[in-house]
């Protein structure tokens, strides 16, 4: 995916960072859908706060 990872390069050379194709148009895919659905945002962010102090909870219970 990410080649010459901090500029090291073959014989410790030092190289420019490439990113592959697939690996660039993957992460446009991704945020185009995350961007799609961005209205549902608080909505699900809301859900998943929820869901953390639920489990939290039934931790703390059985912790205690």
């Amino acid at each position: 995916a990410l080649g010459n990872y901090h500029n090291c390069g073959a014989d410790n050379r030092i190289l420019e960072e490439y990113v592959s194709m697939p690996d660039a148009q993957g992460l446009v895919r991704l945020l185009l859908e995350v961007s799609s659905n961005f209205g549902e945002f608080d909505s699900i962010v809301g859900r998943f706060n929820k869901t953390l102090d639920t489990m939290t909870e039934a931790a703390r219970k059985r912790l205690s």
